[in-house]
């Protein structure tokens, strides 16, 4: 692309067209292809392959179309968006119902590596909510998702501890992200179970959560963004 986005013809090098269409190109095929040169006829065959070769969707790995208008990646992000939008609604009216945000005070479990005796040592320390990435608030945060354990959407500040004043970027609170774990998920029984005194909700505040956010465009627009970019 040049730089006010037309097409620009990687064997002409003229804008308006690429190399698939271009008719330069075509007429120069043929002249090969018409030269008593073996190597300059062989040259011919390579172009031809190319320029030739049906597109093929980068998604779905079918001819016929592009990512753009492809169905299956659509039904995907259609599908990827919706379960996104969900789980934000869900965390705002936790949030609300809670009044956790920016401010609230958490107790928070931590694991720290013990020398001496050769095992972990847990303690319990104060941290302050000092951020929330709204964008990272999809739904592998809820309790649903077997590692919903690694998804750091809070930033917390250390008010007590040897940690004090260090920041941590963290899981949201059981209460917040609570729906349960499936039927026959052993893995995600045991991570639930093990995650109901990790984060414990001390003090209220303000709670908040930007309507824009649940813009359907912009969470379509992000969930494009992440299937594309995971292909």
């Amino acid at each position: 692309m040049s730089y006010h986005g037309s097409v620009k013809c990687s064997f002409c090098g003229q804008t308006g067209h690429n190399r698939r269409t271009c008719h330069y190109l075509k007429k120069q095929v043929e002249e090969w292809k018409a030269s008593d040169n073996p190597l300059v006829q062989k040259r011919a065959s390579l172009f031809e392959k190319t320029t030739n070769k049906p597109r093929k969707c980068s998604f779905c790995k079918q001819p016929g179309h592009t990512v753009r208008k492809c169905p299956e990646m659509t039904a995907h992000v259609q599908e990827v968006a919706d379960s996104w939008i969900e789980a934000k609604r869900f965390v705002k009216k936790k949030m609300f119902e809670h009044n956790f945000g920016v401010g609230t005070l958490v107790k928070m479990k931590r694991r720290s590596w013990n020398q001496t005796d050769l095992d972990y040592t847990v303690s319990y320390e104060l941290a302050l909510v000092s951020e929330i990435s709204y964008s990272r608030i999809i739904d592998k945060v809820l309790t649903t998702n077997s590692y919903f354990r690694q998804m750091t959407p809070v930033k917390y500040i250390f008010v007590s501890g040897p940690a004090a004043g260090e920041s941590l970027w963290a899981r949201l609170p059981l209460p917040i992200v609570d729906t349960g774990y499936n039927d026959g998920d052993y893995y995600g029984k045991v991570e639930y179970e093990k995650s109901a005194q990790d984060y414990i909700i001390l003090s209220s505040t303000q709670a908040s959560f930007p309507d824009e956010l649940l813009d359907w465009d912009l969470i379509w627009d992000e969930a494009y963004a992440h299937v594309k970019g995971k292909k």
